[in-house]
């Protein structure tokens, strides 16, 4: 989160002064997505700094597009349709973070349910996803077991993961279609009816 907010700040006061939002909202997308894939890559025995790297790493990917869809909407909308333009700027990314916070919530359970009915099959699945991920060394009992739950645990955020590889991608492709235009000499004051 650190890391998207100060690349954020970073990223708008270059595009203040370049002018130019696209090659950042593109750049942003292709670093989201290799840090989502780098994701991917975690293993129960991953090391906790490579982890927080991956996750600084995806997150300056946001830091680099997410404020400049904003930009974009202020350099190519007329000023009459500002507000209209940055109201469905802001619709979307809050209607699709809520979205897919309960898609890949389902997503998640869903995964540890089924590796856990295959893994571990005199455990009940719905104990383990009832505990939440701190709450389950309480519940096991073994390390061979807890071992079991934890790759359990591991596959299923790994398919969360995927779905922000898939959203990344698909962001990367839709960004091309930003106009390259520049916002140097445009009044990105809120508009006026």
């Amino acid at each position: 989160m650190l890391s998207l907010v100060i690349l954020g700040f970073i990223t708008g006061g270059i595009v203040t002064w370049w002018g130019y939002y696209t090659p950042f909202i593109i750049l942003g997308s292709a670093i989201f997505t290799i840090g989502s894939g780098l994701l991917l890559t975690i293993e129960v025995d991953t090391t906790n700094w490579k982890v927080y790297g991956f996750t600084i790493f995806a997150g300056s990917g946001l830091g680099f597009s997410l404020q400049n869809t904003y930009m974009s909407v202020q350099a190519v909308l007329p000023q009459s349709t500002l507000p209209i333009g940055n109201a469905i700027v802001m619709f979307s990314q809050t209607l699709s973070g809520a979205m897919f916070l309960a898609i890949s919530n389902s997503v998640l359970s869903n995964g540890l349910v089924t590796e856990i009915a295959q893994r571990i099959p005199g455990i009940d699945p719905s104990t383990i996803v009832n505990a939440g991920a701190t709450g389950i060394r309480s519940i096991v009992t073994g390390d061979d077991m807890l071992t079991l739950v934890l790759e359990a645990y591991n596959i299923a955020v790994r398919h969360v993961f995927i779905i922000a590889v898939v959203c990344g991608a698909l962001s990367f492709i839709v960004s091309w279609g930003f106009e390259w235009k520049s916002i140097k000499g445009v009044n990105l004051a809120a508009g006026m009816a």
